[in-house]
């Protein structure tokens, strides 16, 4: 993962059921990233209940991630029993900042020509329902104020944005650190 490049980790399991609903990992690759000790709320007894649950089902597993934000006081998940379709209803955004961040490091990987990384990012523009933030920052290359910009400027415009969003991650994970 492009987020690992950048000493950036998941803060809680959370961003690992966003992750799952979205289509972008699986329970296995979640329960790895926990063993590794890449999610900071995740615990070797935390890992053991995922492991176990995750023997009982899919369901029991995601079910089992959700637990523990409320145990840990952060914002619960609401869903209506559907884990399918990599729909973003009912995701607070603390969790898919990551895998937004995640699916912009990975457009930025993805070519050599800026104006086909920018419409890879429309792409994820689309797929995350149209994130404020990103039309807010003159990055989009289809955008309502951006499109009369050159691409140049859309590209330098992604880089400061995903400057920013690195910086962000990097200050959240020292500031829980002290």
């Amino acid at each position: 993962m492009k987020i690992f490049n950048q000493k950036i980790e998941f803060s809680n399991t959370g961003e690992l059921y966003a992750g799952i609903k979205l289509g972008f990992i699986n329970n296995q690759e979640a329960l790895a990233f926990c063993e590794k000790g890449q999610v900071g709320n995740c615990s070797k007894d935390r890992f053991i209940d995922l492991y176990l649950s995750q023997e009982e089902s899919g369901y029991a597993f995601l079910e089992k991630l959700k637990s523990f934000l409320e145990v840990d006081g952060l914002p619960t998940i609401e869903t209506n029993g559907d884990y399918n379709g990599g729909k973003t209803d009912n995701l607070p955004d603390i969790y898919l900042r990551i895998w937004k961040l995640e699916m912009l490091l990975s457009a930025l990987n993805s070519s050599e020509k800026k104006a086909d990384i920018l419409e890879k990012v429309y792409e994820y523009f689309y797929r995350f329902k149209f994130p404020v933030e990103w039309n807010d920052a003159n990055f989009l290359i289809y955008g309502a104020e951006s499109s009369s910009f050159p691409t140049e400027h859309l590209f330098d415009n992604l880089k400061e944005y995903l400057s920013n969003e690195i910086n962000f991650f990097k200050n959240k994970r020292n500031t829980s650190i002290k």
